[in-house]
């Protein structure tokens, strides 16, 4: 049976819907499921230690501080809080006894269980320390910021549990610390975002729980291990991104990441643990670490969409189940059906012989997948405004302008990028041409006909416009001077071939208009019967399968050719376009289709395909 795989650019969209995911933690070695606790708010609520140093903010707040009068600093160890939601607005500094003390810290505690408390804000620009349960259970808390200090702001620690259970806390403007303790934003459940930079340590269960999380990355990050349970139960998390500097991830880091659905391992990644990837439920493609020597037990099991690994090492060792076991609605542990292992021998083949799974040697990859069929869903008309925009505008009927809000009315500028996406889904049977061009079963027959639809029109245009709104990886895969490929690109590249994939890869000169084609995988030189004919092949070790959108035929000069060494790059038919000025635009869900006005998935596919 042929497996069918979501294109990169649309995966989110498809596979989620209704999809429960419930967040586990540990206890006594076992895992629970926990509920938040939401502590309803009273008139005044008391929290910390309220003796000592009276500060009345105002008639509704009232801090209570300790003091180093050495230093001539202030710590806030206690507060009394009167009303609903009220926002905190801290100055940087405090006269007592006639002497200014600067605010450096937030004790234990200090607003644990404040429920009357809404958001903390104001001058505090020298609070370097935020400790244990500072804020715990303040469930009525939506956003904490301080002042920024040339881009950095000033807290370096965050203790324990420092936000644990703050459900309402959307906002946090902290996440520049050196140390974030244990469970320091667990069961944050409104928090969408988590962008780290400068941290060194990251406790266990810091982000568990984050249920509202849709990005993690820690690229920014001096992190060298992910800790257990880090960001265990993080449904929402469609990306996960890790720094250059990680070695180990933790067990269960990064399970029950619902809507992860594929992940890059940088090379510096040497041990995966237990159960740290497992239950990611849509989680279809691992970019393993070339440098991977053990895979823990459990590492992915669970994630039913997986149906291929990769791994090279032939000396790593792989745990019990570590990967190609399923568990469907709770029915119980189930091998996955046509599950293939990819290695070079060794432990991993062993792993795949001892479970029954199918093993392929990576130095044997197939490379037949350039099919005369595809060509079926390949456009062939030019980019010209007659064929494609009205009254050289971008078109768009009723159903699709809500997607396009920010480029309706635009001059007409270039179509290919929605052509190679509407192509490739459609070759992969996720959409039909009857969803945008009724009447027709191939894109070949809509274009021989010399017209084109209106709603294959409007349908092109929208994916076009939706894919230019967000630029997540627009300048990711350039640096100045030659440009390069990046390594997770590479490896992307090369795992669409293992998998059978297709994806969207645009190239475009900055300034100018997409211009995309469909990748099929990667060749590697040694495998090519023209490796000794053909010139391009000069200085290169693979390169990508592609066809390009306005061509019927698939001539060598439109393969990419790529040196695996240095990841730079040459197109030989670079039909008008500069490769020296180019950059390379990686399909992803999060880069190439915006979903407005935080619109389902589900809901963003009705509209696309013209059905509601």
């Amino acid at each position: 049976m042929k497996l069918k795989k979501m294109l990169s650019l649309l995966t989110s969209a498809t596979l989620f819907t209704g999809l429960i995911c419930a967040s586990p933690v540990l206890q006594d070695g076992t895992l629970l499921f926990a509920s938040p606790i939401v502590a309803e708010a009273s008139g005044t609520v008391y929290s910390g230690q309220t003796n000592g140093i009276q500060w009345n903010l105002s008639s509704a707040v009232t801090l209570y501080l300790t003091a180093n009068t050495s230093t001539r600093e202030m710590a806030i160890k206690g507060s009394k809080i009167t009303g609903d939601h009220v926002e905190v607005t801290v100055p940087d500094t405090f006269t007592y006894n006639n002497q200014v003390y600067t605010i450096t810290g937030i004790l234990d505690n200090a607003f644990s269980n404040q429920t009357n408390l809404g958001a903390f804000k104001g001058d505090p620009r020298h609070i370097a320390w935020i400790g244990n349960s500072a804020f715990a259970y303040c469930t009525n808390l939506t956003d904490i910021s301080f002042p920024r200090r040339g881009g950095k702001g000033p807290v370096d620690h965050i203790g324990a549990g420092a936000f644990s259970n703050c459900t309402s806390l959307a906002y946090a403007d902290c996440f520049e610390a050196a140390y974030i303790g244990d469970g320091a934003f667990s069961q944050c459940s409104s928090l969408q975002m988590a962008w780290l930079s400068n941290t060194e340590y990251l406790g266990s269960n810091a982000f568990s729980g984050c249920t509202g999380l849709t990005v993690i990355d820690l690229t920014q990050t001096a992190l060298t291990s992910i800790s257990g349970l880090a960001f265990n139960g993080c449904w929402s998390a469609k990306t996960i991104r890790l720094p250059e500097t990680v070695t180990q991830i933790n067990w269960l880091a990064f399970s029950n990441c619902c809507a992860l659905q594929k992940i890059y391992i940088p090379d510096s990644v040497t041990h995966i643990e237990y159960g740290a990837f497992a239950q990611c439920t849509a989680l279809r493609t691992v970019l393993m670490s070339e440098n991977i020597v053990s895979i823990g037990n459990s590492a992915f099991y669970g994630c039913n969409q997986m149906r291929f690994f990769v791994c090279k090492n032939p000396n790593a060792s792989i745990g019990y189940q570590a990967v190609g076991y399923a568990n469907y609605n709770g029915s119980g542990t189930q091998k996955i059906n046509g599950f293939v292992i990819w290695g070079r021998g060794g432990g991993i083949q062993d792993y795949a012989s001892s479970n029954g799974f199918t093993y392929k040697d990576v130095n044997s990859i197939d490379m037949n997948t350039y099919t005369s069929n595809f060509r079926q869903y390949e456009w062939s008309l030019p980019n010209a405004s007659v064929n494609w925009a009205k009254s050289n505008k971008y078109y768009f009927n009723a159903q699709h302008r809500p997607y396009a809000n920010t480029h309706y009315g635009a001059t007409f500028a270039g179509i290919c990028s929605g052509m190679a996406a509407v192509s490739a889904l459609t070759a992969n049977g996720f959409i039909s041409v009857q969803s945008y061009a009724p009447g027709y079963s191939t894109i070949r027959q809509i274009n021989q006909r010399g017209y084109i639809p209106d709603f294959t029109k409007s349908y092109v245009t929208t994916v076009w416009a939706n894919l230019t709104l967000m630029g997540e990886y627009s300048t990711e895969y350039q640096n100045n001077g030659p440009v390069k490929f990046g390594t997770e690109m590479l490896r992307y590249a090369e795992y669409i071939t293992y998998g059978a994939d297709k994806a969207v890869f645009s190239v475009h000169q900055a300034g100018k208009p997409g211009h995309s084609m469909v990748c099929f995988g990667m060749e590697f030189k040694q495998n090519a019967s023209d490796r000794s004919s053909n010139s391009y092949w000069n200085g290169k070790d693979a390169r990508i399968l592609i066809y390009n959108v306005n061509r019927s035929s698939d001539y060598k000069s439109d393969y990419i050719y790529v040196n695996l060494t240095n990841g730079s790059w040459s197109w030989p038919n670079t039909g008008g376009y500069d490769a020296s000025r180019c950059s390379f635009n990686m399909g992803t869900p999060e880069s190439m289709l915006a979903c407005p006005s935080g619109c389902s998935p589900a809901r963003f596919l009705d509209i696309l395909s013209c059905h509601g």
